[in-house]
This record gives C-alpha cells, structure tokens and sequence, in this order.
C-alpha cells in the first residue's frame, strides 16, 4: 500500500506524515532483512522492497512540501 493512497480524506499534512512513517519503517525492516540474508530471490525481493519504500517517502515528502506551500500561499492571500 501506498503512503499517500488516503488522501482523500482528512488532513494532507497527517496523511504525508503517516506515510512518511510507514515508508520509513518498510524501508528500515526490508535493509534489516537484506542483511539477514543477503542471497537468493529473498534479497532481491527486499532491495525491491527498500526501493519502493525510498519512492513511497519521497513523494510523501513531496505531499509536505506542496501542501505546506498552499497554506503559506493562503496566509498571503488572507494578510
């Protein structure tokens, strides 16, 4: 599951965050279990995994960054 497949409800911010979170924590738990057993079609699967999780944190950090700019442009159109 994707860390921003639930945006559609609730706060942009808490969603990025969440999936922040869990891309980390996939990301930590796939390169705990490629140094557990670095060979065979098992350290293939986890380096995949570690690499969707690096995307998976990159476009949550991308969530931040834009909805970060909205908020910054509102307060400029409210001041």
């Amino acid at each position: 599951m994707s860390g921003i497949s639930g945006i559609s409800g609730g706060s942009p911010f808490l969603t990025a965050v969440a999936g922040v979170q869990a891309a980390s924590n996939r990301f930590g738990a796939a390169a705990q279990a490629t140094v557990a057993d670095p060979t065979g079609d098992t350290a293939a699967q986890n380096i995949v995994g570690q690499i969707t999780a690096k995307a998976d944190f990159t476009a949550n950090l991308k969530v931040l960054q834009v909805a970060d700019e909205m908020q910054k442009s509102l307060l400029d159109i409210k001041v």
